[in-house]
């Protein structure tokens, strides 16, 4: 009989790669998918909501391609390895920063996995199961329980009124909005103040672009810098500031004055922050409550399609890494390169990533029950991002599609007129959703309260939506809508004592928080503030050296 001939390899060889591929395939699933899970587990996200498995769905599939790619050979699979190794690291340790380091982290994991050679797999899929298994089996974080009504903080004295204060992060003055591309707002938020019997300050400013050099001066009465900065606040973790949890707080205040007079005066002091700045410091005898403003669990009730939400969580997951910080970084710097050459490289615009417009309207959103729940003798103080960016809200406070979301600059740190222009719509949308919660939580202060209550609302700075920030080095670049938008801020404020009405005196915000609190909210007219404005300029977003630069007079000027 005539034998057949055959042109397939021989058995072994397919059946050789088919293990080996199989192994790597699952080596390499495991290692992009452990990190994702603590990533999920670490926000309490549950691991069985839609966009969650979208997210886990996509990471396997490039898992799945980089495991072939892998098992072609073993220097192929030193290289996917040694990478994934490194994506790994970067996630997980904020210490792997910087492209040396990175590509420290690389060389070494491929050395290591040079020596192991064809038993590089079988580790690394054991220790990466063992990391999923542990995950996914371990209780994961406690849900944030339903936050205590104010009525349930510490003793207060029932001979003292209410207060309710809340600082609107972001808020630009009326002043600044009259010259902003959206001066409609400026007559609709005084609209707003004014018919509800407050004070309002359309020129007050705040001395400081960044919000920890703003508050920390304010609630310490640090009238042009008249306390050294390493007095007032100090960074309390390393950690990357939109990488943060409850527990960890990336500035605090090294003390507050303001608060301090506020807790011997009497009242029960409850406090709502975010963790980007701790204002009780050191203040004893208050009530502080701390909200993660990058808690992506707040997407699950968020009226989202599951890719849009899978989209975000993606976005706020690869921003952890130092490796998309470093292209962005060297991108930015190409599009300027050849921009001196006359050519344009389009801007990337990558995904917004923060949710703290969605944890912080949760927050305003609660008020209105803590509120009506307030008694005499109390002090409640509620920090919120928002009107912060990045503008996630329609003006009804319909949660936009994520790609509809916008920062206050593009990502090269400044907006061109036009983008200047769009960016402050998007932010009228977000202060008109805002006001429709803010009236819902000043009408729920209780009846028998509201003759004595004392209500001050005010920003932080600026809307910050600038064609260039002002930075001491940028100086001589500064046009006064640049002032405006960095230091005009929101200051009104409400109380048996105060006359209503509109104040066009040029206060800033430190001055006018002190003469609140030296009269015991009766007055405001005592400030005692600088006859000449002045900000101060720093060499980078929170500085380490400040110069003083006069406010224009122009900033007030349509």
């Amino acid at each position: 009989m005539k034998s057949r001939s055959t042109t397939s390899p021989p058995p072994g060889i397919p059946s050789a790669y088919g293990q080996r591929a199989r192994l790597d395939v699952i080596a390499s699933m495991l290692l992009l998918g452990a990190p994702f899970l603590v990533f999920l587990r670490h926000y309490g996200y549950r691991l069985s909501q839609p966009e969650a498995l979208i997210c886990l769905a996509v990471l396997g599939v490039i898992g799945l391609l980089l495991g072939l790619v892998a098992a072609v050979g073993t220097l192929a699979r030193t290289a996917v390895f040694a990478g994934l190794l490194t994506a790994l690291a970067d996630v997980q340790f904020d210490s792997i920063d910087g492209a040396w380091r990175l590509l420290l982290c690389f060389t070494a994991s491929a050395g290591i996995l040079w020596i192991l050679r064809q038993h590089a797999s079988r580790v690394l899929a054991i220790m990466a199961a063992t990391l999923v298994v542990s995950t996914v089996l371990m209780p994961g974080p406690a849900r944030a329980a339903a936050r205590a009504p104010l009525a349930a903080s510490s003793s207060s004295r029932g001979d003292l009124p209410f207060v309710l204060h809340i600082v609107l992060d972001e808020h630009i003055g009326i002043g600044g909005l009259a010259g902003s591309p959206v001066p409609e707002m400026a007559e609709e938020i005084r609209a707003f103040y004014t018919g509800a019997g407050f004070r309002l300050f359309p020129r007050a400013y705040s001395e400081h672009f960044a919000t920890v050099r703003s508050l920390s001066s304010a609630f310490n009465f640090s009238v042009q810098h008249r306390v050294a900065d390493e007095d007032l606040f100090g960074a309390a973790s390393a950690k990357d500031q939109w990488a943060l949890d409850a527990a960890d707080v990336k500035w605090a205040v090294r003390r507050n004055a303001y608060l301090a007079a506020v807790v011997q005066r009497g009242y029960a002091v409850y406090v709502h922050q975010s963790n980007h700045l701790d204002l009780c410091g050191d203040t004893s005898g208050i009530v502080c409550d701390t909200y993660s403003y990058s808690e992506i669990a707040v997407l699950e009730e968020a009226p989202l399609p599951a890719v849009e939400k899978a989209r975000i969580i993606a976005g706020v997951y690869l921003s952890r890494t130092n490796l998309q910080e470093e292209v962005r970084q060297h991108y930015a710097a190409l599009r300027a390169r050849v921009a001196f050459a006359g050519r344009v490289l389009p801007a990337w615009e990558p995904q917004p990533v923060r949710v703290g417009p969605l944890t912080s309207m949760s927050v305003l959103r609660n008020l209105v029950a803590e509120v009506g729940k307030a008694g005499a003798g109390q002090y409640l103080l509620a920090h919120v991002l928002i009107p912060h960016s990045p503008y996630v809200y329609d003006a009804d406070c319909g949660v936009l599609p994520s790609r509809q979301w916008m920062d206050r600059v593009a990502s090269d740190g400044s907006n061109t007129a036009e983008e200047r222009v769009a960016r402050y719509r998007a932010y009228a949308r977000q202060l008109q959703c805002t006001y429709s919660v803010l009236g819902a939580v000043l009408d729920a202060i209780p009846f028998p309260l509201r003759d004595r209550a004392i209500v001050i609302v005010h920003g932080d700075h600026g809307s910050r939506i600038t064609t260039t920030d002002p930075l001491s080095g940028r100086a001589a670049r500064l046009v006064p809508s640049d002032y405006a938008d960095s230091f005009s801020t929101l200051f009104a404020v409400r109380g048996p004592g105060l006359a209503a009405g509109s104040d066009e005196r040029q206060f800033p915000l430190t001055c006018l928080l002190e003469a609140l609190s030296t009269s015991a909210f009766q007055t405001i007219d005592d400030a005692g503030c600088p006859t000449v404005p002045t900000v101060f300029l720093t060499d980078s977003a929170v500085g380490s050296r400040a110069i003083a630069a006069p406010l224009p007079d122009a900033v007030w000027q349509p």
